[in-house]
């Protein structure tokens, strides 16, 4: 009877903090699901116009994955795809660091609009 009552117990217990863990979970949207296919950059940036940080990051994630596509097409060199890199990696460390300046992670328009700016 105890081993019954160990295996509900067990049951119930992975049963109810599955469901309290997925519910603060944040979920990854339809549109850069990376097995969906990658949007175009307008689809993206219109659905997290209201966040500064999420739409940066939006397009950064857009242009990694048009770099890895190149790449395997035979668009773009290895070479120019670590330069390619590297900038987008330039352009996330000056992201982390306004979030520093700003004491949270929150960008303002103007930051935003150099990030963009350094992102073309």
């Amino acid at each position: 009877m105890k081993p019954v009552i160990a295996i509900l117990a067990a049951g119930f217990w992975v049963g109810a903090t599955g469901v309290g863990w997925s519910q603060n979970r944040v979920g990854t949207p339809a549109a850069l699901h990376p097995l969906k296919g990658a949007p175009s950059t307008a689809a993206v940036t219109s659905r997290v116009q209201n966040s500064n940080m999420h739409a940066v990051n939006a397009k950064l994630r857009l242009q990694m994955r048009q770099i890895h596509k190149d790449v395997k097409s035979g668009k773009l060199a290895a070479g120019q795809a670590k330069a390619q890199f590297e900038k987008l990696k330039s352009v996330r460390r000056q992201e982390l660091e306004f979030f520093r300046q700003n004491g949270q992670k929150e960008i303002t328009a103007d930051q935003r609009n150099q990030l963009e700016q350094n992102l073309k």
